[in-house]
C-alpha cells in the first residue's frame, strides 16, 4: 500500500472522533473494507485521516484520490477541509463557527499578501490598513476586466465577515464563539459543542465567570450551566403542557360518539347554565378550531415552498 504523508496542520482542522465513533469506524472497516477513497493533495492526506490510521493499523487495503491540481496553495486546502466537514458531518452552530475560526490566520495572511501587492502600485502607496482589537480590515485592489482605462477599485476584506460567511452564521456569532473559545471553561465549550446550550447562553456564562479565579471558574460555570438545564427543562415541561391541551381539544371530541343521550349526561353533570351559553361556547370552540386549522394550512404551505 502507498504510504501517505500527514500534515499536522491539516489534521488539526478535523474534530477528533469520540472513542465510540472510532470503534464503530474500525468495525465497519474490518467488515466491509475501506469503501471511501482517501483524498490527498501533493501526497498529504486532506480527507480520511482516521480511515488511514485504522487501515494501516489493521492491514486493510485502501484507495486514494489525488486533488493535486485543485488548489493553489495550502490555505485553499485548509478552507476545503473545513467546508468538507460542514457538508459531511451533523455539527452544531458552535462547532461550525469554531472550525471556521481555525482559518482566521490564513484569511488574515491572505489579506496581508493583497496589501503587499497593493503597496507596489504607485497610485495606492499612501493607503493604510485599518486595524482594531476585534477585526482587521484590509484594502484590496480589484481591476475591472476588459477596460484598459479603468481605475483600480478599492474593496474591503473583513476577516470576521469572511469567517462568518464560511461558517454560514452571523458576524455576531463568530465574535461570541471566538470569546468562548479563548475564555470559557471546558464545561461550557463542551455543552455548546454538543448543542446542549446556545452560543448566546454559553457566551453569557463565559462573561459572567470571566473575572473569577481559575480554580473557582469551572465550579461557577458548572453551577450556571445546571441552572440553564433546569430552566430548559421547565420550558420543555411548559411546552408539553400546552401541546397536551391542544391535543385534548383536537382529539378529545373525536373519541366520543355524540348523541342526544350523551349531551344529556353533559348537561346533568355540568354547572347549571342557560342553553344559550352552551351554544355560544360551542361557537367559540368552533372558531378556535378554525384558527388551529388555518395555522396548520399555513404551515403546510410554508413547508411546500421551502
Amino acid at each position: 500500500m502507498q504510504k501517505l504523508k500527514v500534515n499536522e496542520e491539516f489534521k488539526d482542522l478535523i474534530s477528533p472522533l469520540t472513542p465510540e465513533e472510532r470503534e464503530g469506524l474500525k468495525k465497519s472497516l474490518l467488515m466491509f473494507g475501506c469503501r471511501d477513497k482517501i483524498i490527498t493533495w501533493n501526497g498529504f492526506i486532506i480527507d480520511g485521516h482516521n480511515r488511514y490510521e485504522l487501515c494501516t493499523e489493521n492491514g486493510i487495503e485502501y484507495e486514494t484520490f489525488s486533488m493535486d491540481y485543485e488548489f493553489e496553495d495550502k490555505e485553499e486546502v485548509k478552507q476545503w477541509i473545513i467546508k468538507n466537514q460542514f457538508a459531511r458531518r451533523n455539527i452544531s452552530v458552535y462547532q461550525r463557527s469554531a472550525l471556521a475560526l481555525k482559518l482566521k490566520e490564513s484569511i488574515a495572511e491572505k489579506a496581508k499578501e493583497n496589501q503587499g501587492i497593493r503597496s507596489d502600485l504607485t497610485s495606492v502607496r499612501n493607503m493604510t490598513n485599518v486595524k482594531s482589537n476585534e477585526e482587521s480590515t484590509f484594502k484590496e485592489i480589484v481591476s475591472e476586466e476588459n477596460s484598459p482605462n479603468s481605475k483600480p477599485v478599492i474593496t474591503s476584506i473583513d476577516t470576521k465577515k469572511e469567517l462568518a460567511k464560511i461558517a454560514g452564521v452571523s458576524h455576531d456569532t463568530i465574535h461570541k464563539v471566538e470569546i468562548i473559545e479563548h475564555e470559557a471553561p471546558s464545561v461550557i465549550k463542551d455543552a455548546a459543542k454538543e448543542n446542549h446550550i446556545s452560543v448566546n447562553k454559553a457566551y453569557n456564562i463565559t462573561k459572567e465567570v470571566k473575572d473569577l479565579q481559575e480554580d473557582k471558574k469551572q465550579d461557577k460555570a458548572t453551577e450556571l450551566l445546571n441552572q440553564q438545564y433546569d430552566t430548559k427543562a421547565k420550558e420543555i415541561d411548559r411546552q408539553k403542557k400546552i401541546a397536551d391541551k391542544i391535543a385534548d381539544a383536537i382529539f378529545g371530541i373525536l373519541t366520543v360518539d355524540i348523541d342526544e343521550e350523551k349531551i344529556g349526561y353533559y348537561l346533568e353533570y355540568s354547572p347549571k347554565e342557560n342553553m344559550d351559553k352552551h351554544i355560544a361556547r360551542c361557537n367559540e370552540a368552533i372558531e378556535k378550531l378554525q384558527e388551529v386549522k388555518s395555522i396548520f394550512q399555513n404551515m403546510k404551505k410554508i413547508k411546500v415552498v421551502k
